[in-house]
């Protein structure tokens, strides 16, 4: 019998994607170390308090909240979802209300499709169209979530849906065009936060449908203290408050980190933190990754998605006169770079765990991209900080206009853009979302594996053009397994070579 010391890896990055890979390489038998910068976990994937009320700053929905599918499994094994927990699922996706004009993205398709046919006759042929698609991409995800032995038939059905509509994977604001009605274009452009993918919006929509996206009760605060403990009971070494400085290499060969000025040795690196920091920061510029390279050049191809969010507090009983979530249209206002017509409102008070007595919280939200990142980039810090407040008024002046029963009765809690994401996780652009595609584009996708170092790996969302958390979920279970592989191959033949026959 062979015996081997147990080989020692470090995550770096405390995010989804370095949740995972911890959690995944932790029950594969070995030893981790997992770094931190802030002092907790969850990276993008964080809640926090102000002034007593709670802030989610990440779920707008969770996907693999349906039992027994392949991510819901996932998350249970990381702890962020149990029997327990319960999942907001309101039967609907997105409220759109243009001017009083309303209709909905419903869970029940048929529904949605003939309060939109109703709504514009003319467009019913692209309506059915996009309804029919969706309809075809829930069941895709269903057997892609539950079962493996129809890979065949997926990819049939997936190229089916990819050439069903022109312009699928094009940006919504191109594929609205196909329709003439403008609350129908406007629920196309803001059907889904952060992607501007039509292929992803109709996913994401269709997933919804299928019932294996909802909002976990306590948001990313609870989600992210179960992982914690997870990783606690597993025997996980967290190292939080310590940013690493340095990846040293050696003869092309990642030989450990550099952390508050101390070099600790380890046999694997798994950076899960954005490979462009890794690469600038980490690696001192002195190893390119082509793949990220390419991507970051050609960003207005593979675009990035952030956001400007500011939340406020409100009495709960007038806030659930606000359907959960609700896109409404306003005057074209400059946010960013951008020109933006419409702000997407959303109410948490369906949850006790956002309330503070009579009162729970409200976030208004705007999309952002890689130019936004930029413009802000400019600023003086002075000049940042007017801007900033302007806007966070200039959106509560909005909202209390469009729900005047609210008017004066509102506080502003915080705000957040494309900066302060950057600083709390030095993500790219200050991006939500890695790199998309675009026709232009094609879909990217990369393995994991450095090829110009042996032993270092990549866990992020950035590792395919669509992002978001199950992206990042992926990319670290995936690169779990092929580090143990990585191991246990090398050794099983070594095993096979030594055994002996009675």
């Amino acid at each position: 019998m062979l015996s081997m010391e147990k080989k020692s890896i470090c995550v770096i990055g405390g995010g989804i994607g370095g949740i995972t890979t911890a959690n995944k390489l932790l029950r594969y038998g070995y030893k981790v170390s997992l770094y931190e910068k802030n002092p907790y976990l969850g990276g993008l994937c964080s809640g926090y308090s102000v002034d007593g009320y709670h802030i989610d700053a990440c779920f707008h929905w969770l996907m693999g909240a349906k039992k027994n599918t392949k991510i819901y499994k996932v998350w249970k094994d990381l702890g962020g979802l149990n029997n327990s927990v319960q999942i907001f699922h309101s039967g609907t996706f997105l409220t759109i209300d243009n001017n009083g004009e309303i209709i909905h993205l419903y869970a029940d398709l048929d529904k949605s499709r003939d309060e939109w046919t109703k709504l514009s006759p003319n467009d019913e042929v692209n309506i059915r169209r996009f309804f029919g698609t969706v309809e075809k991409l829930k069941i895709f995800w269903d057997y892609s979530q539950t079962n493996k032995k129809k890979r065949r038939e997926l990819l049939q059905l997936f190229s089916e849906i990819s050439m069903k509509i022109k312009g699928v994977q094009g940006s919504r604001d191109d594929f609205s065009k196909c329709f003439g009605n403008e609350t129908i274009r406007l629920a196309i452009r803001y059907g889904l936060t952060g992607y501007n993918n039509t292929l992803f919006f109709m996913i994401a929509y269709a997933a919804y449908s299928a019932g294996d996206s909802g909002v976990p009760f306590g948001g990313a605060e609870e989600i992210i203290k179960r992982v914690h403990d997870k990783l606690i009971n597993l025997g996980c070494d967290i190292h939080l408050n310590e940013p690493v400085d340095e990846i040293v290499v050696a003869d092309g060969k990642a030989v450990g980190i550099v952390s508050n000025g101390k070099f600790t040795q380890y046999d694997t690196i798994v950076s899960c933190v954005d490979p462009n920091f890794t690469i600038k920061e980490l690696l001192k510029n002195k190893y390119k990754i082509k793949f990220f390279n390419k991507l970051k050049k050609n960003v207005k191809d593979n675009p990035v998605s952030s956001c400007f969010v500011t939340y406020l507090a409100a009495n709960k009983k007038l806030l659930e006169n606000i359907e959960v979530p609700t896109i409404i249209n306003i005057d074209p206002i400059n946010v960013g770079k951008k020109n933006m017509d419409a702000m997407l409102v959303r109410p948490y008070y369906f949850d006790p765990y956002f309330d503070k007595g009579k009162d729970s919280v409200v976030s208004l939200f705007f999309d952002q991209n890689q130019d936004d990142y930029n413009f802000y980039k400019k600023m003086s810090d002075a000049e940042y900080h007017k801007y900033k407040n302007n806007l966070i008024k200039e959106s509560q002046k909005i909202f209390e206009n469009r729900y005047p029963f609210l008017k004066g009765k509102t506080k502003v809690l915080t705000s957040f853009g494309p900066l302060e994401l950057y600083k709390q996780t030095y993500t790219s652009f200050g991006a939500i979302q890695s790199y998309s595609f675009t026709e232009e584009s094609g879909f990217k996708s990369f393995s994991g594996k450095s090829k110009a170092i042996s032993n270092l790996y990549f866990a992020t969302q950035w590792n395919k053009s669509v992002g978001g958390t199950p992206t990042a979920i992926q990319s670290g279970v995936k690169v779990a397994k092929k580090i143990n592989r990585s191991y246990k191959n090398p050794i099983k033949r070594i095993a096979k070579k030594l055994s002996f026959k009675d």
